[in-house]
């Protein structure tokens, strides 16, 4: 492995940088005027750094309610929605909703499994307030997906249209792995390619990447039984490869 100040022997590699690491903008972000001011769910604190007027928040998930929830407050709100999402309360008979989770196994349900595919496909996040007839009634405009972009103006796939002064991209995210000079690690979109933890390339894993295996896998409450896994998938290649090294 070449890092820029050294090279380093290794018959292994972890890459464990997180799940989340750079705001994912989609590219009809550079078809806004210079005008519209741009955010992102990172760069994005407070209402004081959106200018007044409209702003459209794109992209629904549990950060993207919040942002609009807050804005709604000083701002006109346009709230760009994708795919169906489910809320679920935050605490049940006590307790943190993850505890329920964590303790009745969803969290451990694999992608594979049905409850891993629904989880996948509904995105449930707790959060009774952040609702979607909770934010009509705090003032947001709940609009259908974000279509296409011009100037000051946007359209959606409903044919509707509008102007904004500024758009908060809460639009997930994407890996930072320009600093990985592997192509095969990676996807077309740059994403690192991985099969439960264990890369194309020999000797480069992961641990902690979103769905990796599990709702669990990026939580701490799960990441243990992945860092199990590829722990147990590099002894077994590394004892593989000693006994083939000694026969030969």
């Amino acid at each position: 492995m070449t890092t820029e100040n050294a090279d380093i022997e290794a018959r292994a590699v972890v890459i464990a940088s997180g799940a989340f690491q750079m705001p994912r903008i989609p590219a009809i972000s550079s078809a806004f005027s210079p005008e519209v001011r741009q955010l992102t769910a990172t760069s994005y604190r407070n209402p004081s750094q959106v200018p007044a007027g409209t702003v459209l928040v794109a992209g629904d998930g549990a950060t993207g309610r919040q942002i609009a929830l807050e804005l709604a407050a000083t701002h006109k709100v346009l709230l760009a929605t994708g795919r169906s999402r489910r809320v679920t309360p935050e605490r049940v008979l006590g307790r943190s909703v993850f505890w329920w989770l964590d303790h009745l196994g969803v969290l451990r349900a694999s992608r594979n499994t049905r409850i891993g595919r629904r989880m996948m496909a509904g995105d449930p996040f707790p959060g009774r307030g952040l609702a979607l007839p909770r934010l009509r009634k705090a003032g947001v405009a709940v609009m259908p997906r974000l279509a296409a972009g011009h100037g000051k103006t946007v359209r959606f796939a409903d044919g509707g249209v509008a102007d904004i002064g500024a758009v908060v991209w809460a639009t997930g995210y994407r890996d930072d792995s320009d600093w990985v000079g592997m192509p095969a690690a990676k996807g077309p979109d740059g994403d690192f390619v991985e099969s439960r933890g264990v890369s194309p390339v020999p000797g480069l894993y992961f641990v902690g990447r979103s769905w990796q295996w599990t709702r669990g896998s990026a939580l701490l409450t799960g990441v243990d039984a992945d860092a199990a896994y590829v722990t147990a998938q590099i002894t077994r290649t590394l004892v593989d490869h000693h006994a083939s090294s000694q026969r030969t």
